[in-house]
């Protein structure tokens, strides 16, 4: 199918590109860091995703599968409500249902609406019965505008990677109005929100979309940034649209209340024409985050999408989240629960290898186990090995029996560093907000080497990797971070950018890291293969001196984003 481009009664004019501020390259410093979300939206980071779907429910209009890049933007937690589009429309005449220019609609818009507002008991439901226009005038006049369809479903799959729905590939009434199982739309909210704090994106209604529908789209924007359908740049759209012409479909997104859970995937694409209204058509807002928001900068932005990662290593967003637990599993230590703000950074996928291991300790035989000095270790540095190897059969498994020290090494060898420890949190969370695990709040053996139910290590990369395509995130062994164990540092590290306890900064670290004392000791995460399921849960610390080696330690390595 050739794609066509909305056709407008005015002339065609070229809008300005619209600047979406976040990523890129900077000629100028500038404030780093983010804005705080406007009241009732909730900042989606800056990232790259696979759009669309090929399991066995997919459609050919979501496929092929292909890398998107996106810059950072705003989306409403909720869907528009009742009461919401009623003070748009008591503001606006134009826009009441008997006054709305009959080419901007279908004959039902707002059909359930008497005088002039909606029907008793529902100002908390999504507001339904609304045409394309009408929600693009609606996020106009709010100062917002509709998300595109790849912004959508960014937003829609909340950090997760691969997964049909919002919260994983299982879906039951206990996750999303659907399948007619209340008959009706719910109160926006009442469900549980995704990975970026979303509500109802799976069901209740489905949401428009800035986008024209185009079934071949995906076969042209492959590996594009920030792809936009039916025209050259969103703020033409912004521009335009009460002159695109009706016969055109708008995209919708999400599924609804009467819609089977095939629906409701987060891949799923639907199409309206621009005037129609239905009672299970709604939508919610998205808005930019600009250079007015996130800082002042002299020079443009370069638009070239992200760096691949370095191999074996995968890209985590910059972004904020909440670090810590109060769950009632939650320790002191992990208190209180407060924000931290990331830049982006990348991290292996999984936990060095012996493999690896021996690599470095051949290239560096001042680390071998013979060879090393006594003050970087306790005397079971690497004590399975014999003759400078690793036991037979175990290439593959976490290197074990190594100390901080000889991490950090290791590390420094590679390119890379040791994370920190919020920068651990934050990637094994993997765009989840307030989970216990990195998949969510459940854990089975299934999903970690935990609870001496294997009573070894395994193999990395044996159990399924968390939204950011990190493995063993939780269980296998501990691993060390970069940072001083400070029970009390969250007290002091609050709303904090980047955050690093024992130094002022992680360059002192690592240039200093051999001279730094036994005491106090450094941070451990993750949980082992010995320990039971609160050990793993991804805000549970843990520490242990420097000099330490184990059977249950070992660490992964990240790597800095640098212009």
């Amino acid at each position: 199918m050739q794609r066509t481009v909305f056709t407008v009664i005015l002339g065609l004019g070229l809008a300005a590109l619209f600047a979406l501020a976040m990523g890129g390259i900077r000629a100028e410093p500038r404030d780093e860091t983010p804005p705080p979300a406007p009241e009732g939206m909730v900042l989606i980071p800056a990232g790259t995703f696979q759009m669309g779907s090929d399991d066995e429910d997919a459609r050919l209009d979501e496929q092929p599968v292909h890398t998107v890049h996106l810059d950072a933007f705003y989306m409403d937690e909720y869907e528009v409500t009742n009461a919401q589009f009623k003070a748009f429309v008591d503001a606006n005449p134009h826009w009441q249902k008997d006054q709305v220019e009959d080419r901007l609609h279908d004959g039902d818009y707002l059909a359930t609406w008497e005088d002039n507002t909606y029907p008793a008991g529902k100002a908390n439901h999504p507001v339904t019965y609304v045409s394309w226009y009408a929600a693009l005038a609606y996020a106009e006049w709010t100062g917002k505008r509709l998300p595109t369809e790849a912004e959508w479903e960014y937003a829609a799959r909340g950090g997760l990677e691969g997964q049909k729905y919002p919260w994983g590939n299982t879906i039951t009434p206990h996750n999303a109005n659907y399948g007619e199982h209340v008959g009706d739309t719910t109160p926006v909210g009442q469900y549980a929100a995704n990975g970026y704090g979303l509500y109802d994106m799976a069901g209740n209604v489905g949401e428009w979309c800035l986008d024209e529908y185009d079934a071949d789209f995906y076969v042209v924007s492959r590996n594009s940034r920030n792809p936009i359908s039916g025209a050259q740049t969103i703020q033409w759209i912004l521009d335009n649209f009460t002159s695109i012409l009706p016969h055109y479909f708008g995209v919708l997104r999400g599924g609804s209340w009467d819609y089977s859970a095939t629906d409701l995937r987060v891949a799923y694409r639907n199409g309206g024409s621009l005037p129609s209204t239905f009672g299970f058509y709604g939508f919610r807002c998205a808005q930019a985050v600009t250079p007015a928001t996130s800082g002042t900068r002299t020079e443009p932005l370069d638009d070239t999408p992200p760096p691949l990662s370095p191999e074996g290593m995968v890209l985590i967003p910059a972004g904020q989240f909440q670090m810590g637990s109060d769950d009632e599993d939650a320790r002191l230590g992990e208190q209180p629960v407060h924000t931290v703000h990331l830049d982006a950074f990348y991290m292996d996928e999984y936990e060095v290898t012996n493999a690896q291991f021996k690599a470095f300790v051949d290239a560096n035989p001042h680390w071998q186990k013979d060879q090393i000095e006594d003050r970087l270790h306790l005397e079971r540095y690497l004590i399975t090995w014999e003759d400078n190897t690793y036991p037979p059969g175990k290439a593959n498994h976490p290197v074990t029996w190594v100390s901080w020290y000889a991490a950090m090494a290791y590390a420094e060898w590679a390119g890379k560093r040791m994370p920190t420890e919020a920068e651990w949190e934050y990637a094994a969370r993997g765009g989840l907000a307030g989970q216990k695990y990195p998949w969510g709040n459940i854990l089975s053996h299934a999903d970690a080497n935990y609870g001496e139910h294997v009573g070894d290590t395994i193999p990395v990369g044996q159990y399924a990797a968390n939204g950011y395509g990190l493995y063993d995130m939780a269980g296998n062994v501990w691993e060390w971070c970069l940072d001083e164990y400070d029970a009390d540092f969250y007290a002091k590290s609050r709303n904090s950018r980047n955050p690093i306890s024992g130094a002022q900064t992680i360059q002192w670290i690592l240039d200093n890291f051999t001279s730094i004392p036994a005491y106090p000791g450094r941070v451990l995460r993750g949980g082992s293969w010995v320990n039971t399921a609160s050990g793993l849960r991804v805000a549970n610390r843990y520490g242990k001196t420097p000099k330490d080696t184990y059977v249950l330690i070992g660490f992964r390595c990240v790597r800095d984003v640098t212009p």
